[in-house]
């Protein structure tokens, strides 16, 4: 009769992909000249469910409101999203990166009736310590999203060509 067999390896981990999408929009006249740009980047972890997401959005503007006065404006927007799972953990299989080698293939992470299976009992010689990595990955998830905004304005005066006066107020 045959066993179900369990690639612990496979379980633990997944083909990570990358994306960077990027635009680009400038435009303007002699005295006026914008510029907006966007981005997104995208990175999954080789250890499902971690990825990490960036979002930016910029966008810069300049005015000669006069041939001695400029007025300047850069505005920048940046949003971060993780998702990653914990992998810390103590040797002989306590940690996500060594259950992923010493759990027993003839065993899966679930029991019959769908609980968690508890791998330190499953055999005499299993370590105490070895953990069930797919409860783990789930029970150990965390997520943060970080949004940061930048606002800048500037007025530029220049009485001589060798001489500008620059003030430039900003929020952050």
């Amino acid at each position: 009769h045959s066993r179900k067999s369990y690639d612990w390896q496979d379980i633990a981990y997944r083909h990570a992909l990358a994306m960077n999408h990027n635009i680009i929009i400038s435009g303007g006249s002699a005295d006026t000249k914008f510029l907006v740009s966007g981005s997104v980047n995208g990175r999954n972890a080789i250890v499902s469910p971690g990825n990490y997401t960036r979002y930016i959005l910029r966008g810069n503007f300049s005015h000669n409101i006069t041939r001695k006065l400029n007025l300047g404006l850069t505005a920048g927007y940046l949003r971060r999203c993780l998702t990653e799972s914990g992998s810390t953990g103590i040797s002989n299989g306590g940690s996500y990166f060594g259950a992923d080698v010493l759990t027993p293939p003839t065993v899966g992470p679930y029991n019959d009736d769908g609980s968690w299976r508890d791998m330190t009992t499953l055999y005499p010689f299993s370590s105490s310590s070895i953990i069930n990595l797919v409860n783990y990955r789930e029970s150990h998830r965390q997520q943060a999203t970080a949004n940061n905004f930048i606002l800048n304005a500037s007025l530029t005066w220049q009485p001589f060509t060798a001489l500008a006066l620059k003030s430039v107020f900003g929020y952050i």
